[in-house]
């Protein structure tokens, strides 16, 4: 087992810093303090986590991690018994969008892990860098070198298992916007099954590994809303079904990054270009897999889909039970009388029995 301490990271609210790194079973793991106190990154804030919002992450990752999504995973929680902040919530009885007033609420620390805790922010931030020829200083790596060096570290971190390490560096490039772009197109098909929206998925909560990195605005849609968005300042850009759409903004400043890299290979940059403009069809194909076998059909029916999802905003099912009742439809449905009066949706309720 080997131990380096890392001083990097901090998450976007500030709130979380490397600490540790541990080499277990001859796999590597990141660990991170999060709510521990001001950090280089916290922007003036405290840098502290309360209680709640700390269970409900821990609670949140091993959900996911049950539920065969990847996901950062915590080790440990810990809460103050005389330390308390101040943070919004709301009054008794409220009915205001946002909070309407302070509260004091115990802190907490959690220690979360995973095998790098890489945005794609971060290798966006390099990747600009290296566009406009940026060098920090005399005596310190150029910017090229820089962003070499950061992608280099997460092929090693993070892909090591599927990019051969004796490939040149251009080649690594393009083998990892191709396995990138497969895992973020599965991990985004696994969050709309689960029922899961990420509130805030731009490139900063976005994992250069493909797994579900952010517990900050997050939840999970009950009643069936396409537009469902669990955080008042999120937007529909970041809603439920609008997912993919995010995930692909991402990919797109991933590859851009990617780009001054592979500036002196004509094909290797066109072998990224198609990569990155194959990510609809390819995120397109995930999600029709996906909820063909949500519905347990041999292959995705796209009417069949639209009029369900259709039935399903009208009348406000619960996204997660719904789907779960489906596993107990007989296979020898027969004619029965239906709840509704109206004869349209009489005739596109019994097309949808019929096909379940």
């Amino acid at each position: 087992m080997g131990f380096l301490i890392s001083l990097n990271d901090g998450d976007v609210t500030g709130r979380a810093v490397s600490v540790l790194e541990g080499v277990f079973n001859d796999r590597r793991w990141e660990m991170q303090l999060k709510g521990g106190g001001r950090t280089p990154y916290c922007r003036g804030a405290d840098g502290r986590a309360v209680l709640r919002s700390s269970v409900r992450e821990f609670l949140a990752q091993e959900h996911m991690h049950a539920l065969g999504v990847p996901t950062s995973r915590s080790l440990s929680l810990y809460v103050s018994k005389t330390e308390q902040v101040q943070r919004p919530w709301y009054s008794e009885g409220s009915q205001s969008v946002d909070p309407d007033t302070m509260g004091s609420e115990p802190v907490a620390i959690s220690t979360r892990v995973a095998p790098s805790f890489l945005r794609v922010g971060q290798i966006e931030l390099f990747g600009r860098r290296a566009r406009k020829h940026e060098h920090p200083a005399v005596d310190q790596p150029g910017a090229m070198e820089e962003l070499e060096k950061i992608v280099l570290h997460l092929i090693d971190r993070e892909y090591a298992d599927v990019i051969d390490r004796t490939l040149s560096t251009k080649k690594k490039v393009v083998l990892l916007a191709q396995e990138f772009r497969s895992r973020l197109t599965s991990l985004v098909a696994n969050w709309i099954r689960v029922g899961y929206c990420q509130g805030n998925f731009n490139s900063d909560n976005c994992a250069a590994g493909g797994f579900t990195l952010d517990y900050g605005p997050f939840g999970f849609c009950e009643v069936f809303d396409p537009n469902y968005q669990p955080w008042t300042g999120g937007g529909e850009h970041f809603a439920f079904f609008n997912q993919p759409s995010a995930a692909e903004r991402n990919f797109t400043m991933f590859c851009t990054a990617l780009q001054p890299l592979l500036e002196s290979d004509a094909t290797a940059l066109q072998q990224l270009d198609e990569i990155r403009k194959d990510f609809a069809n390819v995120m397109h194909a995930e999600m029709q897999k996906m909820f063909a076998a949500k519905l347990g059909l041999a292959s995705f029916d796209g009417t069949l889909f639209t009029d369900l999802a259709t039935l399903m905003m009208q009348t406000s099912v619960d996204y997660t039970i719904f789907f779960r009742e489906l596993s107990t439809i007989p296979d020898d449905i027969k004619p029965g009388t239906l709840s509704t009066t109206n004869a349209a949706d009489d005739m596109q309720r019994a097309r949808l029995r019929r096909q379940f």
